[in-house]
């Protein structure tokens, strides 16, 4: 997925990366913008070429594309029963 950054050289910019449980790590964008996802990431993630990402107000998340299907699947069941309860 993502190449170790050998040279800083060729990093612009970095971008934290919260994976939860309170880590955190700093991953670089190359020079076209693009994030280096490292591989062990990405593999915790389940992201092995594809993935999908989701914009949110001032973050976004990289998800496995199933995963994230999966997910969206049950939020469209649960998320009508949520509002009910917060009424």
């Amino acid at each position: 997925m993502g190449e170790a950054v050998v040279g800083y050289d060729s990093v612009d910019v970095f971008v934290g990366v919260d994976v939860g449980k309170g880590e955190h790590h700093a991953v670089a964008l190359d020079k076209a913008g693009r994030i280096c996802l490292p591989d062990e990431m990405a593999g915790a993630a389940g992201i092995k070429g594809e993935a999908v990402l989701v914009g949110l107000i001032d973050l976004f998340e990289i998800w496995n594309p199933a995963r994230h299907e999966q997910v969206e699947a049950m939020d469209a069941v649960l998320s009508p029963k949520a509002f009910e309860m917060m009424e």
